[in-house]
């Protein structure tokens, strides 16, 4: 977790978190993307980009969508 990222503190917080999966969280979409019903799916280890998530932690990501 990085101390500067917004989502890693409020995951460090447990602010607004909805559901928990051993690599990921799950919250509601707030601020400029907060439509109604929409969640945001964080890793709770830091990655630029999907592609950057390691093939073992997919199948966890697909199982929360």
């Amino acid at each position: 977790m990085k101390q500067d990222c917004r989502l890693c503190q409020e995951y460090l917080d447990k602010t607004n978190i909805i559901y928990e999966s051993e690599n990921f969280f799950v919250k509601p979409a707030l601020g400029q993307i907060s439509i109604e019903g929409y969640i945001l799916i964080c890793s709770k280890k830091c990655f630029a980009s999907l592609g950057q998530i390691p093939e073992n932690m997919l199948a966890e990501l697909e199982s929360l969508k």
